[in-house]
């Protein structure tokens, strides 16, 4: 009899864990999106550089490639409202010119990386594999050298800007904690009262991105 007790108390030990275990596994899945997550992504952003010559704000403008590392936290509510922070740093391909067309000044901005800080508001589908469907927005910092040519005479500046950077995106889940993510969007700079050489127009902005979460 007693032996008959301790299997039966066994077998109710084994289901009690695995009940648990099953518990825990549809919780982390319901709050797939939920905590800490690391990830690299690559990009075409829009840079724009800038320099001051005789009170004008000289602007170059392209879109340009930048991988950046990023690194964020997420929370997500138990009926899918998803809101969290980024922070990323990215290597650019951000070197760009300028030249008057009657060749008497010229401009050249050397950039190679980006900073950014950011924020999240989107919503989780509980579905099998985990969707998720965000907003972001986010402050883009980034640094020129500046060079600047004018005739015989040259000289140098630092250009250090702040850019608005906003969009849609959606992750999706591959497999445990990796997802990967997809985002589109725009940007804006704003020059306040500067007199500039041309009125930058917004452009649009992609990003792909590999996610581990933790």
């Amino acid at each position: 009899m007693n032996g008959l007790c301790g299997a039966r108390r066994g077998v109710v030990g084994v289901a009690l864990i695995g009940v648990f275990a099953s518990a825990a596994s549809l919780e982390a899945q319901d709050r797939a999106f939920h905590g800490v997550y690391l990830g690299v992504e690559a990009a075409l952003e829009d840079l724009i550089g800038g320099s001051l010559v005789d009170g004008i704000d000289v602007l170059a403008q392209d879109d340009r490639r930048v991988v950046s590392v990023m690194g964020g936290a997420r929370y997500q509510a138990s009926w899918g409202l998803v809101i969290g922070a980024e922070g990323t740093i990215g290597v650019t391909d951000g070197d760009l010119a300028h030249t008057n067309p009657d060749g008497g000044l010229s401009v050249q901005y050397t950039n190679s990386r980006q900073t950014s800080l950011g924020a999240q508001v989107g919503y989780a589908f509980r579905t099998s594999t985990p969707v998720l469907l965000f907003a972001y927005a986010s402050e883009v910092t980034r640094r020129f050298d500046v060079r600047v040519t004018r005739g015989a005479a040259e000289f140098d500046q630092t250009d250090e800007q702040g850019m608005l950077r906003y969009g849609i995106g959606a992750e999706i889940g591959v497999v445990h904690g990796l997802r990967v993510r997809a985002r589109v969007g725009s940007g804006r700079a704003d020059f306040g009262s500067a007199i500039t050489n041309f009125a930058p127009e917004p452009t649009t902005q992609f990003g792909f991105a590999v996610v581990y979460h933790f």
